[in-house]
């Protein structure tokens, strides 16, 4: 009995020991598969965050990127905006100061051509009434002795009427040189008018180089950050580059032919200066002519007033006409250098309007320029926004797997606990049948 015992004790021992390694194996294979599979998850939550994280810092950058350029959109519109109007005032100013330039050379060739005809009909009174003076004045020397009395009241009227006319005339000339004196201030105050205009373009145009110049310092070192910042992007960002590249040089050059308009817009007012300079020179020259007629006009009444020395005076009025009709030649050459003039200005002035037609063209192709980075924006933004919808979705399809995973693991739990009982009721049916065998030994 004891021999039986002890065997039956070794056996259980036995069978013990054996559940009792099934037990340890399976509680090994169970650490084993949790393990596996919480480290797997592990791996794949951490290449899933790592991928996450990736996308929001490329879409972050991708979202400053296009904020950048709208702001610098929106910064060289407002420019265009600014010139486009400082373009029409300067024009607007152009056609006035031309106008009333024109008005004033139409004012002056007027003025001069009645000073012509005015002098051309003295010299044809002079001429008409120089036979009938010669002869008169022989008559009356002929007959000065027996009419000496009656000479002498006819030389007397002839002196009133004669002072009478030249108080006329003299009052006819003062009204003309008080006009012209006028004409001449409003003119001197036109030419201040507008070189006041010129300081003050001077000093818009100094200030808006200025503008440009830092503009294209800020927008510069923008695109070196842009530079930096996107050397490992794809190839449409470098299209991006070379698109906002190719728009630096385009405002660099808009910079330069703006320069060049502001140069020649310099020597437009010279021009006009110098024509305001000429229209008071013109004015100098009717005040002078107006003396000079005046002085003939008082030679030729003192000459007619001395009877005995006729042929002195009518040499003398000769020379006087001599010069005058210098004078006028003089005079004639002057309007002839202000008809140069003036088709110089016109020439000038077509030459503004080809360069005036080249500088729309160039606005119509910065315009164009602008509809394109305007449309690239916007395919940008559309990239954008398909790669937040792909974002989206790999974050619901990592969701989607860490549902997965946790259900994967709920399902590992439920086998372990199916398996557990299932183990525990073989071993027990090995005991019962060794048992069993004990006792019918």
């Amino acid at each position: 009995m004891s021999k039986r015992r002890s065997e039956l004790e070794g056996r259980l021992n036995g069978l013990l020991s054996r559940i009792a390694m099934e037990t340890q194996e399976i509680k090994e294979l169970e650490q084993l598969l949790t393990d596996g599979q919480i480290l797997a998850n592990e791996i794949l939550k951490r290449d899933l965050e790592g991928v996450i994280c990736g996308f929001e810092k490329y879409l972050g950058e991708l979202r400053q990127q296009a904020q950048s350029s709208q702001q610098q959109v929106d910064s060289l519109q407002s420019e265009n905006q600014t010139l486009r109007l400082h373009l029409e005032e300067a024009r607007r100013r152009c056609r006035q100061l031309e106008h009333r330039h024109t008005q004033e050379i139409c004012s002056f060739r007027e003025e001069v051509q009645r000073l012509q005809a005015q002098l051309v009909q003295n010299q044809a009174q002079y001429n008409r009434t120089k036979p009938d003076q010669i002869t008169a004045g022989e008559d009356r020397l002929a007959d000065s002795l027996d009419h000496k009395p009656r000479l002498q009241v006819q030389l007397k009227q002839d002196q009133n009427w004669r002072l009478e006319q030249e108080l006329q005339r003299q009052s006819r000339h003062g009204l003309c040189r008080q006009k012209l004196e006028v004409e001449l201030e409003r003119s001197r105050a036109e030419l201040q008018a507008v070189q006041q205009e010129r300081d003050v373009l001077q000093q818009q145009m100094d200030s808006l180089a200025d503008d440009h110049q830092r503009r294209l310092g800020h927008l510069n070192r923008r695109v070196r950050q842009l530079r930096r910042s996107m050397s490992d992007a794809d190839q449409l960002t470098a299209e991006q580059l070379r698109a906002l590249n190719y728009r630096m040089e385009l405002l660099q050059t808009q910079v330069c032919a703006d320069s060049c308009e502001h140069k020649r817009r310099e020597k437009k007012k010279k021009l006009r200066l110098e024509a305001s300079e000429q229209q008071h020179r013109r004015h100098g020259s009717v005040l002078q002519v107006c003396d000079e007629v005046e002085c003939v006009e008082k030679t030729l009444l003192k000459r007619r007033a001395e009877l005995r020395e006729a042929d002195r005076r009518l040499l003398e009025a000769q020379r006087c006409v001599h010069a005058t009709r210098d004078q006028a030649a003089e005079l004639q050459s002057r309007v002839q250098n202000s008809a140069t003039c003036l088709l110089e200005a016109a020439k000038h002035l077509r030459t503004l309007q080809e360069e005036e037609q080249q500088l729309l063209g160039s606005r119509q192709k910065e315009q164009q320029a602008l509809v394109e980075v305007e449309e690239m924006l916007r395919r940008r933004t559309e990239e954008l926004q398909q790669l937040t919808m792909r974002t989206d979705a790999a974050a619901d399809r990592l969701a989607d797997v860490l549902s997965d995973c946790q259900e994967a693991q709920r399902r590992l739990d439920s086998l372990t606990c199916q398996v557990r009982p299932h183990l525990l009721t073989s071993s027990g049916r090995c005991f019962e049948d060794d048992k069993s065998r004990n006792i019918s030994v």
